[in-house]
């Protein structure tokens, strides 16, 4: 009895391994691949950083359109950064790997640059300005917009991309020439709507149904303008170049289809 035991365990042994070989595997629950396309209508939030790259550029001009009499004031760089953060929409189209699209962005931000230089400033025919002359200039950039196209290539969940197109913003500018010792100031302001262009490149990644996450780097340039004011018989002020760059993250939500389930 006690043989025919052992031997019945060893049969069982080594057929085990046999029989679970015939059962169903339990492969769990079907795993979030590729996205099949980026096709489709889409918006989302933006928050970053935006940094400006711009000059304040002195001019000067007398009443018969030359410059004798006018101060030689230097040049002033406006560089400083700050925050901006918004919202966008856009709209994909997709041909295999090659996905191409329009998107358009509207961001408000808390930009502000300000410089100065003080000096007895030489004027043309050999006269100098008293000692404590300030020329002062100040940009502040209240929103940022654009309106562009992208082309890119997906790979699998990931899309790299370029970008460019029409940039337009809100711009407060202001400067003044002013003496203590003089005792004169000559403010100036401009409320504007400058529009100018932007181009840069991203890369975006669907992590989700529906949902992806990018990072964009932008560079814009809205132009120039000049802002003036008659200074005793003079028109002076500057020549503002509004430019800089935009680093950012975003989420969108696509409207399109959604992603591919695995199969088993």
């Amino acid at each position: 009895m006690k043989k025919e035991f052992l031997i019945g365990v060893a049969a069982a042994l080594i057929a085990a391994p046999a029989l679970a070989g015939d059962l169903p595997a339990d492969k769990g629950e079907p795993v979030y691949m590729a996205p099949p396309t980026w096709a489709g209508l889409y918006v989302g939030a933006n928050l970053g950083g935006i940094g400006s790259t711009g000059t304040s550029s002195f001019r000067c001009v007398n009443s018969g359109g030359g410059t004798t009499g006018c101060p030689i004031i230097p040049n002033l760089s406006l560089d400083d950064t700050g925050m901006l953060g918004g919202v966008q929409a856009g709209y994909n189209w997709q041909s295999g790997n090659f996905v191409y699209g329009l998107e358009g962005d509207f961001d408000g931000s808390s930009l502000i640059v300000k410089n100065s230089v003080v000096g007895a400033f030489p004027v043309v025919n050999g006269k100098t300005l008293p000692g404590d002359t300030t020329f002062n200039s100040k940009e502040i950039l209240n929103s940022l917009g654009t309106v562009r196209a992208r082309v890119g290539l997906s790979r699998g969940a990931t899309l790299f991309y370029v970008t460019g197109g029409l940039a337009y913003g809100s711009v407060q500018l202001e400067n003044n020439i002013s003496s203590v010792s003089q005792g004169s100031a000559y403010p100036n302001s401009a409320n504007e709507i400058l529009a100018g262009w932007t181009a840069g490149g991203g890369v975006e990644w669907a992590f989700l149904p529906h949902w992806s996450v990018r990072a964009e780097g932008l560079y814009y340039d809205l132009g120039d303008y000049n802002l003036t004011t008659a200074i005793n018989g003079f028109t002076a002020g500057s020549r503002f170049s509004v430019n800089g760059w935009v680093a950012r993250a975003g989420l969108n939500y696509n409207f399109g289809e959604p992603p591919v389930l695995a199969k088993y």
